[in-house]
């Protein structure tokens, strides 16, 4: 279970970098805690499905391209 958290966090890492947007300005727009955010990308814990769906309509994704884990390399999983 531990690599689902940290494929889906880092998924969801590279979406919000995608957006140009840092982790203290998405952790606001989605109302949690910047730590919170963190601990989520890097695999720590797993999101409630009430902050995905945050991350859904503020990264403007649908809910399953988070899961969609075949677009991350091996050398993107080694980098934080």
């Amino acid at each position: 279970m531990s690599d689902l958290k940290k494929l889906l966090g880092k998924k969801i890492q590279i979406i919000r970098k995608s957006r140009n947007l840092t982790q203290e300005k998405l952790a606001e727009l989605i109302d949690i805690e910047t730590p919170s955010l963190s601990y989520l990308e890097t695999g720590k814990y797993s999101p409630s499905i009430e902050t995905l769906q945050k991350h859904s309509e503020v990264l403007k994704v649908a809910p399953w391209e988070f899961y969609y884990f075949s677009d991350i390399s091996e050398e993107e999983m080694k980098e934080d």
